[in-house]
């Protein structure tokens, strides 16, 4: 998992961190580099207690906490279209006639 992490970096490619073992293996790449996950985001923080302590650790607040368990990756599942929704949002604003300069 940390391999894929860092294989993701090098391809500019974002990673969603999801459930304890993918943020675990997070938490270890983040202990070489301080910016080894500028790339991540946190999509979920699910309800187990050791899994709120690695995300807090890493310093990425979950986009969602939904109190989900098991079933890794289902909080990034739900969190991508709120990412997606972002984007869409921001790249499809108008000026509304302010100009920049």
């Amino acid at each position: 998992m940390t391999g894929a992490i860092v294989a993701a970096r090098v391809r500019s490619i974002p990673v969603i961190l999801d459930g304890f073992i993918c943020t675990a293996s997070a938490a270890c790449l983040n202990s070489t580099q301080a910016s080894a996950l500028d790339h991540c985001v946190a999509g979920h923080q699910n309800a187990e207690q050791a899994h709120g302590a690695l995300v807090d650790g890493l310093n990425k607040p979950a986009m969602l906490s939904l109190g989900l368990r098991q079933g890794e990756g289902s909080g990034a599942a739900l969190a991508i279209h709120i990412f997606k929704g972002a984007i869409a949002c921001h790249n499809g604003m108008g000026t509304s006639g302010v100009s920049d300069g």
